[in-house]
């Protein structure tokens, strides 16, 4: 296969997975809008269940609010300001301009929808996390997605190669943890949860394909 077959493989994978997530996102939205009564169920039920759970732990709750602060936005944010001062101090602007304009457009996207669907947080009888403001979809959810994945694909190319799928497999992981610390916690239902994974993945594609598409312009122009 050749470099350009390669590419333009990755570009329609990369579209495929931005129409998938987009498209989940919006049915899922839809269900919540709507009060779909099975889906309130099952987001109660998990809510009420897992905090009832994990409230009889203390060393388990302590260690779920160490790794939920790792998709605290003021976290997420640091990280991404650290990266691009990295990366305009190697004068890699446009990739720079690249994770300021991903990262914050993620956490306009999580305020606003938040604003305009107004879910309520669950309501527990002895909550081990509170939190305010509204709680569909979850912000550390999408903020993690986006700022880790973020992360992976401007500075992969510098790990070595072995090492790539480790990491790959290490900022999945991560994500996937932060979303459930955020229902074991009790401050977000399970939809809360898979929403912010699913805007925020269809964020991270569209943005990516934007600014790698840019990156190509001027090679083919040149040529």
């Amino acid at each position: 296969m050749t470099a350009m077959a390669l590419l333009r493989l990755r570009c329609r994978a990369r579209a495929v997975a931005v129409l998938v997530a987009g498209t989940a996102f919006g049915l899922l939205l839809a269900l919540v809008e709507t009060g779909w009564s099975p889906l309130r169920t099952v987001d109660r039920s998990v809510a009420h269940q897992l905090n009832e759970w994990i409230s009889g732990m203390p060393a388990v709750v302590a260690a779920l609010q160490v790794v939920t602060w790792l998709g605290d936005p003021a976290v997420i944010a640091s990280l991404l300001g650290l990266a691009t001062v990295r990366l305009l101090t190697r004068r890699r602007v446009r990739l720079a301009c690249y994770v300021v304009v991903t990262g914050i457009g993620a956490a306009i996207l999580a305020e606003t929808v938040k604003e305009l669907v107004e879910r309520t947080r669950p309501l527990l009888a002895e909550p081990v996390g509170v939190v305010d403001g509204a709680s569909f979809p979850s912000g550390h959810a999408l903020g993690s997605m986006v700022g880790y994945g973020v992360l992976l694909l401007v500075f992969l190319p510098a790990v070595p190669r072995r090492a790539r799928p480790h990491l790959a497999v290490g900022c999945g992981v991560l994500v996937l943890v932060v979303g459930f610390t955020r229902v074991a916690l009790g401050v977000h239902f399970v939809s809360d949860v898979l929403a912010g994974w699913l805007l925020g993945l269809a964020w991270l594609g569209l943005t990516t394909a934007a600014f790698g598409h840019r990156r190509r312009q001027p090679a083919t122009r040149a040529g």
